[in-house]
């Protein structure tokens, strides 16, 4: 960065050989380690950041999906209902739900609408979350 900022300074005198400027730059220290340490921390938190929003924009991607597969549940018939939800009961993703309640149970809709969407669709895609980040 300390080097390629030199090569665009208009002011300075042109550089000569970037490969040996940069080597004097490290050789006596041109930039402070502080100075690289603070740029370091900010492209990380950028990375950071992009990675949350982008995780973000994964869980409200599935989030809209699950209510979408549950309005299609929804409009099966009884038995078509029952075999979609004995399948969710008998699947790793419903271990530990309490059924007493049926789909009554906010948590136990939840659980049945993310399974019932994976079940559907699969994973989804990065096509897929960008087409819904386009889309709001």
């Amino acid at each position: 960065d300390l080097v390629e900022r030199r090569i665009r300074n208009p002011k300075a005198t042109a550089i000569d050989s970037p490969k040996a400027y940069f080597k004097k730059a490290l050789q006596e220290n041109y930039a402070s380690a502080t100075e690289v340490a603070k740029k370091t921390v900010q492209k990380i938190k950028k990375q950071d950041n992009a990675e949350a929003g982008i995780e973000k924009l994964r869980e409200q991607y599935l989030a809209a999906r699950a209510k979408e597969a549950y309005a299609m549940y929804k409009e099966l018939d009884e038995a078509e209902q029952k075999e979609k939800l004995d399948g969710f009961k008998n699947s790793e993703a419903a271990k530990g739900i309490n059924f007493s309640r049926g789909l009554a149970a906010t948590a136990t809709k939840t659980a049945f609408s993310m399974w019932l969407a994976d079940q559907t669709w699969g994973d989804p895609t990065d096509s897929d979350l960008l087409r819904f980040a386009a889309s709001r």
